[in-house]
């Protein structure tokens, strides 16, 4: 009687246990994700936090008609062309972050911005000028051109903006998976999406036995990007 009795305390016992950390381990991990992410956030805040980088060789040209008078006499052009490094970040104290399970976090981001002035090489930095009959404007065109580069590259990498998103989205899931991994976080699902946007890129994480048979979702991610 008394190991019967003994028997169903221990069962009791253990079914208090199970159930206790059944419902109490996937809060714990979740209060791990919010503590650690925040300290992330807070640490980075104040930096120019780069989630996307593209390089697009770029070319700007203008073209002046000469005139003595109201007589059209020639024309002058001219064009500089130079390989420009784009630069997109954050504000990481802007960026805003839910942990909607165990293992799921979804960020929001207030805005993208461009970071400035837009680096270009200046190896690759040339210029032509060009006229027909007695066009003279050319070399004060191409002074032009190469004077105002830096605001030119500046508007078209602005201009870019809704183009770049997507890619700074996983630019960020990529930078935050590692972050995680680094810190024995388990993470499987990261949601990135943007501030008055419907747009909500989802990117899911394979386990380690999936991992192990396919390629690291990391592998996948683009981390620069061309474009013209």
């Amino acid at each position: 009687k008394n190991l019967a009795l003994i028997t169903l305390i221990i069962f009791i016992i253990t079914s208090i246990l199970i159930y206790f950390a059944c419902n109490k381990l996937p809060s714990f991990n979740k209060e791990i994700i919010i503590n650690s992410t925040s300290q992330f956030i807070e640490m980075k805040g104040k930096d120019e936090y780069i989630i996307a980088k593209l390089t697009s060789a770029e070319t700007f040209s203008k073209k002046e008609y000469d005139k003595l008078g109201s007589l059209y006499i020639g024309d002058s052009s001219a064009q500089v062309s130079a390989i420009a490094h784009y630069k997109y970040y954050i504000k990481l104290s802007e960026l805003g972050f839910e942990v909607k399970d165990n293992n799921h976090v979804k960020f929001t981001i207030k805005k993208l911005h461009l970071s400035s002035p837009v680096a270009f090489d200046s190896g690759s930095l040339t210029s032509r000028r060009s006229w027909k009959l007695l066009g003279t404007s050319s070399k004060e065109i191409e002074t032009y051109l190469k004077k105002n580069l830096s605001t030119f590259l500046y508007n078209k990498g602005q201009r870019a903006i809704p183009t770049v998103s997507d890619i700074a989205a996983k630019g960020l899931a990529k930078n935050m998976a590692a972050f995680y991994k680094k810190n024995g976080i388990n993470i499987k699902k990261i949601s990135v999406g943007y501030e008055n946007s419907n747009i909500n890129n989802v990117f899911n994480f394979e386990d380690n036995e999936t991992a192990k048979t396919k390629q690291s979702f990391l592998d996948n991610l683009i981390e620069e990007y061309n474009f013209n």
